[in-house]
């Protein structure tokens, strides 16, 4: 069965949650995309999990992107942010479509595109994880 991703067409001119309506999509799930450094992924690896530790600390979760192509921008603007040119990759999660409704969602962060914010208490429910990039 194929996952379907969600693709915000609009976003800039609407708020998000007039272009994204979750509601009764309790059994469906869609695809997020994040951007993550080598060390990330190693602790996806090892957990089988998105988890906010000391390394990729910020409290409230993490940001994901509805797009692969906006995650590897993100990832390309950290890298220039961090003066480092760190290698990352894109990570692909499901998530159940019913929780969308309860994250912080941004239609254009950074300048670069729609982003939801997944709390770090729902990131456990993500899942198949894998290596897009």
């Amino acid at each position: 069965k194929k996952i379907p991703s969600i693709s915000p067409a609009g976003a800039a001119a609407r708020p998000m949650a007039a272009v994204v309506d979750m509601r009764g999509a309790a059994n469906c799930r869609f695809a997020l995309y994040r951007a993550g450094s080598e060390a990330e992924w190693a602790d996806i690896l090892a957990h089988r999990a998105f988890r906010v530790t000391g390394n990729n600390a910020y409290e409230l979760g993490k940001w994901f992107a509805f797009t692969p192509e906006h995650a590897e921008a993100w990832g390309n603007a950290m890298g220039r942010l961090g003066g480092r040119g760190t290698p990352f990759g894109v990570f692909r999660a499901e998530f159940p479509a019913d929780m969308l409704g309860f994250q912080e969602v941004r239609p254009w962060l950074d300048g670069i595109g729609p982003a939801v914010l997944i709390r770090t208490e729902d990131l456990p429910r993500f899942g198949p994880i894998s290596r897009v990039r």
